[in-house]
């Protein structure tokens, strides 16, 4: 029961029931010598007549009230100084919450925009592999188109021949018609000759009709044979101008080709060296939230050891 009582006693009153009990004990002990000497007598007639008795006999009150003083002024000072600190701890325990909080918020940006530059790389890589796959296809289509000028620029050559040969063919005709010609006016003049011969002459005469009609139909068949060719001739030219033409596109064309070989070649050393950058980008994002990290860590630490020193003001502040 005392105990309970002295424990729900404040830290002054604490204080006062100990100078109190501590004060008394000298002239109890006092009294008690005195008493066990059968002095008592004379010791109370000392009190009534001695003054310093009477201070010895008021040290307990005066010592409880001094201390009871001492208490309620050292009590005070604490309470302001711990009040300060309880507010300044508080103060600090938000702004630390605060930049924590501000912290986390920068963090989360940091973590979107690492994880917006790797979709980026994820995409600038497959441009870069769809830039690969059409310098392929480009690089093919030049060979390609290299080959089939090559093809065109054969098959040129072969109707620049064919025409030299239909030209020849034209000259051996026209010698064919000239020597028909020739051979039709020599039976004509067998012809007349024989008939001059009169009966001698009818049998060269009939060699004679013979050799005309021969001459005739060869004449005939060598302008058959010449229409023939002249038409083979100008078809020839004719497709001659196509495959000039179509040479000439393929030019165009490989041209063209060997421009979007060159731009797609320019657009995968741009991605590659845009790639290089984004890791670069991405090493200083890890670095920053690796730092980022840690920084919260700290502060969490510091927030922590904040909350302590509150929560000790605070309950250093109840102790009155």
């Amino acid at each position: 029961m005392i105990v309970d009582f002295f424990n729900k006693l404040t830290f002054s009153r604490k204080f006062f029931v100990a100078g109190f009990i501590f004060g008394m004990a000298f002239p109890i002990m006092a009294l008690g010598i005195r008493y066990i000497q059968n002095d008592f007598a004379e010791m109370i007639a000392a009190l009534m007549s001695d003054p310093l008795m009477w201070i010895i006999a008021s040290a307990p009150m005066i010592l409880g009230l001094t201390g009871t003083l001492i208490a309620d002024i050292m009590i005070k000072i604490f309470h302001e100084h711990f009040s300060s600190m309880v507010s300044i701890s508080g103060q600090l325990n938000g702004a630390i919450t605060s930049f924590v909080s501000e912290r986390e918020l920068k963090y989360g940006a940091v973590e979107n925009s690492a994880q917006a530059m790797a979709n980026i790389n994820s995409k600038v890589e497959i441009a870069a592999q769809s830039a690969a796959r059409t310098y392929n296809i480009a690089a093919a289509a030049v060979k390609e188109s290299k080959s089939g000028i090559e093809a065109s620029h054969a098959i040129e050559l072969s109707m620049q021949e064919i025409l030299d040969f239909s030209k020849q063919i034209v000259s051996i005709i026209n010698l064919i018609d000239t020597i028909a010609f020739q051979t039709n006016i020599l039976a004509i003049n067998a012809a007349i000759e024989s008939a001059r011969a009169g009966d001698h002459g009818k049998g060269f005469a009939v060699v004679a009709m013979e050799i005309r009609d021969l001459a005739q139909k060869s004449s005939k068949s060598a302008n058959q044979i010449q229409t023939i060719v002249k038409t083979t001739e100008r078809k020839v030219i004719e497709n001659n101008e196509l495959v000039v033409n179509h040479h000439n596109n393929l030019k165009a064309i490989n041209t063209k080709i060997l421009d979007l070989t060159k731009d797609v070649e320019n657009i995968s050393q741009m991605n590659s060296d845009l790639r290089e950058h984004i890791n670069e980008a991405n090493h200083e994002m890890s670095s920053m939230v690796r730092g980022n990290d840690r920084d919260i860590e700290n502060i969490e630490r510091v927030k922590e050891i904040s909350e302590k020193i509150v929560n000790a003001a605070n309950s250093l502040d109840k102790i009155n």
